[in-house]
């Protein structure tokens, strides 16, 4: 499984910065923009590869009951944030 997700993660890397190479040859890209952008790339990069790896390394050292309150506080962020994004009905009688 990690093999593949790095295989993934090399090949999205390079579609990035080939991608940023024809935008700098055709003109659309600067220098120094074309350099941020592929700054960007690399740092998404290294942020998918460390961050699956932290998680299951906490995950697995945790406790029964730790998992169980990580899931329900997982389960209550959710909600809130699903309730926080549905729009609410107007009041009857208001124009706006």
């Amino acid at each position: 499984m990690t093999q593949l997700w790095l295989s993934i993660l090399t090949g999205c890397a390079i579609l990035w910065v080939i991608a940023v190479s024809i935008g700098v040859m055709l003109g659309i890209l600067g220098p120094a923009e074309a350099f941020r952008r592929v700054c960007v790339g690399v740092a998404i990069l290294v942020l998918l590869i460390v961050a699956p790896t932290i998680a299951v390394a906490s995950w697995v050292m945790m406790s029964i009951w730790q998992k169980l309150g990580t899931a329900v506080l997982a389960f209550f962020a959710v909600a809130a944030y699903t309730r926080m994004r549905t729009p609410r009905s107007k009041p009857r009688g208001t124009k706006y």
